[in-house]
Parts: C-alpha cells; sequence; structure tokens
C-alpha cells in the first residue's frame, strides 16, 4: 500500500497490508521512525475503511476494493498539523 498526501507535509508513505478473514492489518512500514499499525475491514461489496497509528501520528481512510487493487482517500493528524490524500494497494 502507498499513502500520497496531496495537503499537508506528510509526504509518500510505503505501508505493508495484509488481509485475512475481512480484516486488514500491517505486514510494515515506518512514518517519522515509528512503526506503523495499520487496522481496518473490509466488507463483502469490496469497502475498505482503515486506521493507521504512527507513534502520535492518527490517520483513517476509506476506500474500495477492485479484483486485485484498491484506492481510497485518507485525512490524518499528529504534532506537526493535519495531513491528507489518497492511498492505493495492488494484491501481489
Amino acid at each position: 500500500m502507498v499513502a500520497r498526501t496531496t495537503r499537508g507535509h506528510c509526504g509518500v508513505i510505503d505501508i505493508g497490508m495484509g488481509i485475512k478473514g475481512g480484516r486488514i492489518y500491517s505486514t510494515g512500514g515506518s512514518f517519522a521512525f515509528y512503526a506503523i499499525r495499520l487496522g481496518g475491514r473490509v466488507a463483502p461489496s469490496g469497502r475498505v475503511s482503515l486506521r493507521a497509528v504512527a507513534g502520535p501520528r492518527i490517520a483513517k481512510g476509506t476506500g474500495r476494493f477492485r479484483h486485485f487493487a484498491a484506492s481510497g482517500t485518507w485525512h490524518g493528524r499528529g504534532p506537526s498539523g493535519l495531513c491528507s490524500g489518497t492511498w492505493s494497494a495492488t494484491r501481489v
């Protein structure tokens, strides 16, 4: 999964994402020297809701899985302010 910032100064963030039984979990990635903890759900319809935490920073996102790829939007906050953007993922 890749999260790209379109507003703010969070940059591009690579996050390892796994899904099992409709639950999303992190398989790797860090931001500002903190490991990223990723959680969320994928509904049978493909709708996604997720939450990422890296130290004092928290981001929430929504989106949709279609076949072997997913995409959506996210917004977050941390000590240095607000960020938002888009995310995408492909199945490997």
